[in-house]
């Protein structure tokens, strides 16, 4: 009899576990797949949001801003002039020009012209005078005035008679710890040069170091005669010139300028 009785207790707790803890435990992992698949949607969202972020970056580093909108280098060709004009010129040293200079000036009127200079190179300057004439563009290449221009200050001791003097002139400099050179050429041909120096204060400086080591020196002016063309052509015609131009100027040419001037006024 009690055996019976046990065996009836038994199944209860059995039929009550399956009726009851069952579903609790069922009721539980529905609520743990709920709460997983509800932040599904946050790592949607920030794998988008990446994708955009991956889009923003993927913009090219050569890529320009134009009137506030992001353009690569080929749609730059949009805004370039129509009639490319010494774009294939060998690139030199030096900084390019600034770009904006060919877009620069568009608004100037028919009584302006532009004066663009120096340019070293005459072949450069023929060039662009003869495709300039056959655009019915015609240019004026103008030669400056041989004036000289002063660039500096030379520290030097006046040529000796004698090439064993001269010798031992620099060998006593050189004992000093004085550093010089022998003119080969010029107005100082043979001297023995002790520098070239910017300023006339420090040229002066110099003179009076050396002479507490008993050398006595002179000071000279150098100059130096501008050389190159000017050439002056229209606003239209300035406006037909290329980017590329504008860029190898700069790099052909250090001291490259663009000076306003009226038609048919020479400023040299």
């Amino acid at each position: 009899m009690k055996w019976i009785l046990a065996t009836i207790a038994l199944c209860d707790l059995i039929i009550f576990y399956w009726l009851g803890v069952q579903p609790d435990y069922s009721r539980a992992k529905q609520a743990q797949h709920s709460q997983i698949s509800g932040h599904v949607p946050s790592l949607t969202l920030l794998s988008e949001a990446g994708e955009v972020e991956m889009l923003a970056g993927s913009v090219s580093d050569e890529a320009l801003f134009v009137d506030g909108k992001v353009v690569d280098e080929q749609a730059l060709d949009d805004y370039a002039e129509p009639t490319p004009l010494l774009a294939n010129i060998n690139s030199g040293r030096g900084v390019a020009a600034t770009a904006s200079n060919h877009h620069a000036g568009n608004t100037g009127s028919a009584s302006r012209c532009w004066k663009l200079g120096p340019v070293a190179d005459e072949a450069i300057v023929e060039k662009l005078t003869s495709e300039m004439d056959a655009l019915g563009m015609p240019v004026v290449a103008e030669r400056p005035a041989t004036t000289e221009v002063q660039t500096g200050y030379w520290v030097y001791i006046p040529p000796l008679e004698a090439g064993e003097a001269s010798s031992a002139k620099r060998l006593e400099l050189h004992s000093s710890g004085i550093g010089s050179f022998v003119s080969r050429d010029g107005e100082l041909k043979n001297g023995i040069n002790l520098g070239l120096f910017n300023s006339l204060a420090n040229a002066q400086a110099r003179q009076k170091d050396v002479a507490v080591d008993g050398f006595v020196t002179e000071i000279d002016t150098s100059t130096n005669i501008p050389s190159g063309l000017w050439v002056v052509l229209s606003s239209r015609g300035r406006n037909s010139l290329s980017r590329e131009f504008w860029l190898d100027m700069g790099r052909l040419h250090a001291d490259f300028e663009i000076v306003a001037v009226d038609c048919g006024k020479k400023s040299h």
